[in-house]
């Protein structure tokens, strides 16, 4: 059974989840303070890709000022290759969403932690599990209309009106701790064929989740870019994304090769720390909103990310050298969960033109070159 993006899962996580939480409330009946020297963290992220690459950044603010912090994380397999990415994390534990009992019978037999931090904005599953770890202080995301704050020791307003790496640093506060302002930032090797004279643009096209309909940007429109770089700027362009992009990329490469363009198709074919290693000394990433754009901010990469229903002020990437693209029509942005909008005619991708990316790439190039 598919679990990402599972429609009856997410009904059984909503209307299970809810009255779970309230009756196991009933039973939690601490509300505990953060200890005054907190050594052993257990961090809660079991999806996202992006927001997963955020954690980099409060990884190295616990580790700023705790050296020797002891930090776990709980992730999935949707989500573990980018935690696998995150220096300074002393334990990885694999939880299991196809069979949960499991997993909260795994994490309940865990010793005590001394602070637990939920960063799921939405799911229930994460609180519920977060009431089978011992610790001694519980913390995460009140979020408008889930009613799954109420196994926490103090629960943190989710906010729309600003960065998730802020809603983050809000958890950390919540913990005691000080925020420095961090950013992800992952020092990572160049691909051999990626050498220092490397001249292509990455594509990734495709986005994941429920969301993917109202983010996707038409591709012809992907393949005039394509020309427009050839011609000003003589650069290849390389295809990235997931597996279950492999067929799209594949129909892509087709397409720019009849145009003559200089083509590589990596859909499916690197791991996240490969793509990372490509993105790295690639020229510039082009790209829809989704984690790789997260990714490429977090090792310097220039950007230009294109947003429809997504809000940049919530999910831009966090880098000096990108440049987002929107046309700022007054339905947008429609999501917050990532799942919940009911449109079907994402008029705000339709109308993000050719010439608008095009201006945002030759903005962002003229920047001093960082490679």
């Amino acid at each position: 059974m598919r679990l990402r993006n599972n429609p009856i899962l997410k009904k059984a996580d909503r209307y299970l989840g809810i009255p779970l939480i309230w009756g196991m409330s009933v039973l939690k009946n601490r509300h505990n303070l953060p200890p005054a020297t907190p050594r052993n963290f257990i961090l809660m992220k079991t999806a996202a890709i992006g927001d997963t690459i955020l954690l980099d950044a409060v990884i190295k603010e616990i580790r700023g000022q705790i050296q020797d912090a002891k930090i776990t994380i709980v992730c999935t397999k949707n989500n573990k290759g980018a935690v696998e990415l995150l220096t300074g994390v002393n334990h990885i534990i694999d939880f299991h969403m196809g069979n949960p009992f499991v997993s909260f019978r795994e994490l309940a037999e865990l010793p005590e932690f001394d602070c637990l931090m939920d960063f799921a904005p939405w799911a229930h599953i994460n609180a519920i599990a977060c009431y089978f770890i011992k610790a001694k202080f519980k913390t995460g995301f009140a979020t408008n209309g889930m009613y799954r704050h109420y196994l926490y020791d103090k629960a943190v307003i989710h906010r729309d009106d600003q960065h998730e790496m802020d809603n983050y640093r809000d958890v950390l506060r919540a913990c005691n701790l000080e925020v420095h302002g961090l950013v992800p930032h992952f020092e990572v090797p160049v691909l051999p064929e990626s050498g220092q004279k490397a001249t292509y643009v990455i594509f990734h096209m495709f986005p994941g989740g429920a969301s993917a309909l109202l983010r996707a940007w038409n591709k012809d429109k992907w393949l005039e870019l394509a020309q427009r770089i050839r011609e000003k700027y003589d650069y290849a362009i390389y295809l990235t994304g997931g597996k279950e992009d492999a067929p799209n990329a594949a129909e892509m490469t087709e397409k720019l090769q009849n145009l003559n363009i200089e083509v590589k198709n990596y859909a499916g074919k690197l791991s996240l720390k490969d793509s990372c290693s490509l993105l790295k000394n690639a020229r510039l990433l082009v790209t829809v909103n989704t984690g790789i754009m997260h990714m490429a901010a977090a090792v310097g990469t220039k950007i230009v990310a294109l947003h429809g229903a997504t809000s940049i002020t919530r999910w831009g990437p966090l880098s000096d050298t990108a440049k987002s693209v929107a046309v700022g029509l007054s339905c947008q942005p429609c999501i917050s969960l990532g799942f919940e909008s009911k449109c079907t005619e994402p008029k705000c991708m339709k109308m993000i033109s050719v010439p608008m990316v095009m201006a945002a790439i030759e903005n962002v190039m003229k920047q001093q070159n960082s490679h």
